[in-house]
């Protein structure tokens, strides 16, 4: 039971002002691989922490992919857009630039890599071509509606496009 928990203890200043000083999380396969998958991540240039857990339904490669570019959507969306703007126009900007995930031990594999990251790169410029958005103007139901449904798109359209075989596995499972 206790082969996949995990904890994470913020050293002093590390949790850079969010209230979380510690977790644990565990998983309890149902099935043997699990499909399920999770993620934390801690802002790098704002505070804040994003916690997310993905079930798998029919496979884990769906859960396994979401559960490490969906923050990262979420991430670039919820920065202020001077910062992102900034971040972008850097030689070598990628998309993990902005989350410091705690527990992904693992990358995706060169392809699929570049192929997200030109995608994730394509997300942001159209985020930041974007009305700039004030305090008054922000919505958080918006900003996760978008980062969910624009990561669903991009899914679908690399399984449809790319030509590389595990972009259907994902969008299938």
């Amino acid at each position: 039971m206790s082969a996949n928990e995990y904890t994470k203890e913020f050293e002093s200043g590390e949790s850079r002002g969010h209230a979380c000083v510690s977790y644990d999380s565990n998983q309890l396969p149902s099935n043997s691989p699990c499909e399920d998958a999770r993620t934390e991540g801690s802002f790098i240039h704002t505070t804040g922490l994003l916690v997310g857990v993905f079930d798998g339904h029919a496979g884990q490669a769906c859960a396994q992919v979401i559960s490490k570019r969906l923050l990262r959507y979420l991430a670039a969306s919820l920065l202020p857009q001077s910062i992102l703007r900034q971040e972008m126009s850097k030689d070598g900007a990628r998309s993990h630039s902005f989350l410091k995930c705690h527990n992904d031990k693992h990358d995706f594999v060169e392809e699929l890599r570049d192929l997200y990251e030109n995608n994730f790169r394509n997300f942001t410029n159209e985020f930041l071509q974007s009305t700039p958005r004030s305090d008054e103007q922000f919505n958080m139901t918006k900003v996760l509606e978008n980062a969910f449904l624009r990561l669903d798109r991009d899914i679908s359209d690399e399984a449809m496009t790319s030509g590389i075989s595990q972009t259907l596995s994902v969008a299938l499972s």
